[in-house]
């Protein structure tokens, strides 16, 4: 058990919206990794064609709606199939997460070497700035040598998706941000979560291909 590593207290958005940077990410990430016309077909099956004439501004103000961001999830999902977009979800994360983990580390090691315990911690921090949670808020972690557990008490999710899909995104989220730290590859996948009737979200950690 390495325990609960706490951070300022933070409230779930219940609004019904998302930050607007978060829209803005994924469609610039669909259009980036799956091209323009690809894009345009999803935003179709989505009924959200005017986000691919005007994006959403680069704010954290929570003025788009979840709605929206959930029907472009399930436009990506009808576009090619549920397996190649939960894969296109994941890698999502794990790039939403990347810059964060990086710029920590570096600038964390401008006052020495870091130990295993201060990389976990940037890992962490950059996991929940990148998420709905935000701050590091109450994660719990169970590490039984084979297996790491990760709990949260807030969903980590910027939408309720009964889906699944937006739990793949949180999914690649903590999966980037501990492979960068650990220089392992790693499997990462929720098996409970809170917007769908659990207590907390909880991720499964095991090491991936050698």
């Amino acid at each position: 058990m390495i325990g609960y590593i706490s951070a300022n207290d933070g409230k779930e958005n219940t609004s019904g919206k998302v930050p607007n940077s978060v829209m803005r990410g994924l469609l610039q990430f669909l259009e980036q990794q799956l091209g323009r016309d690809a894009l345009r077909g999803i935003l179709n099956l989505a009924g959200t064609e005017g986000y691919f004439r005007s994006l959403p501004p680069n704010n954290m103000r929570l003025e788009t709606d979840a709605t929206h961001y959930l029907a472009v999830l399930q436009g990506l999902q009808d576009y090619y199939d549920e397996r190649g977009a939960l894969a296109v979800l994941r890698e999502l994360g794990r790039s939403t997460v990347r810059r964060a983990v990086i710029h920590g580390v570096s600038l964390a090691e401008q006052g020495g070497r870091l130990t295993g315990k201060q990389l976990l911690a940037i890992a962490l921090d950059s996991f929940a700035a990148s998420t709905a949670l935000r701050d590091r808020q109450h994660i719990l972690l169970q590490d039984s040598g084979d297996m790491l557990l990760v709990s949260v008490r807030q969903s980590p999710c910027w939408a309720m998706d009964r889906g699944g899909r937006a739990c793949e995104i949180v999914s690649g989220a903590l999966r980037g941000s501990l492979e960068l730290v650990s220089g392992r590859e790693l499997r990462v996948r929720a098996i409970a979560c809170c917007r769908r009737g659990a207590h907390h979200c909880v991720f499964e950690v095991s090491r991936g291909r050698r």
